[in-house]
């Protein structure tokens, strides 16, 4: 993770200059994103969502993820599907810890770069 490290994290997340930084990183490559993408980034919010499902269809070539997240206010929770297609490969890395206190996890800001990643 480039922006939001553990460091960070584990700093209590002060350093504001780094959420601008990535936005600024974010607008520096808006012209080479998919429309859908700018789409998420500006009307919803995946950040703190909640993975609850990832489901693989290599048939038909296809990823969607399941999540419970949050209006962009960060008042009122919400349900999304992302569905990927023309995916070509898919890994899944899951948290090593021998004991997870949550399920999948929930994702940061910074998952936004996996996703557009997925986007590719």
């Amino acid at each position: 993770m480039k922006y939001f490290t553990s460091e960070w994290w584990g700093n209590g997340c002060e350093d504001e200059t780094v959420i601008e930084k990535y936005k600024e990183y974010l607008d520096s490559i808006a012209s080479k994103l998919p429309e859908q993408l700018i789409k998420i980034q500006n009307e919803f919010t995946l950040h703190d969502s909640n993975v609850k499902e990832i489901n693989s269809n290599f048939e038909n070539g296809s990823v969607s993820i399941r999540l419970r997240g949050w209006d962009l206010a960060f008042e009122k929770e919400m349900d999304y599907s992302l569905l990927f297609t023309g995916v070509t490969a898919f890994r899944q890395f899951l948290p090593q810890q021998e004991y997870l206190e949550s399920e999948l996890g929930d994702l940061a800001i910074g998952n936004m770069r996996l996703l557009m990643m997925l986007q590719k």
